[in-house]
């Protein structure tokens, strides 16, 4: 790499300025500001992302005897390279109703020790009422 093949820019997403940071990689995963950020967290989410980017994970999965998807995030931002495994693996877990915010889903995705936590309440009534809604609606 010579010159400006080190030079990466970067979008931040820290505020709604949407300032476009350069960063200086230094070839062995490292990296420095250089310029274009209004603000230390701009500076920081650069080096950040050019170094080891990192992303929150959202998905929905389904719950047995719900008609309703469960909402479920990461509770903290994981690698980036990580996220599709992330999102098979709430997929993949065996939930049972009820369920509550917060409620441990995954508790330690792709071997990173962040949890995958639900999002919204679902309970024994919720699905009984869905479900006897949804049959008196067809029978119309």
């Amino acid at each position: 790499m010579q010159g400006s093949d080190r030079i990466r820019e970067v979008t931040c997403i820290r505020c709604p300025m949407g300032c476009v940071v350069a960063v200086e990689c230094d070839g062995s995963g490292g990296a420095r500001y250089v310029q274009g950020a209004s603000c230390v967290r701009g500076r920081e989410y650069a080096v950040a992302e050019a170094t080891a980017p990192e992303r929150m994970v959202a998905t929905v999965i389904d719950v047995p005897g719900c008609p309703e998807p469960l909402s479920v995030k990461t509770e903290r931002p994981i690698p980036k390279h990580l996220v599709q495994d992330a999102v098979c693996m709430a997929k993949q877990a065996a939930v049972a109703l009820p369920v509550h915010i917060g409620q441990v889903i995954v508790p330690n995705v792709c071997g990173t020790g962040v949890p995958i936590v639900a999002t919204k309440n679902l309970d024994q009534s919720f699905a009984s009422s869905r479900a006897f809604a949804d049959a008196t609606t067809s029978e119309k």
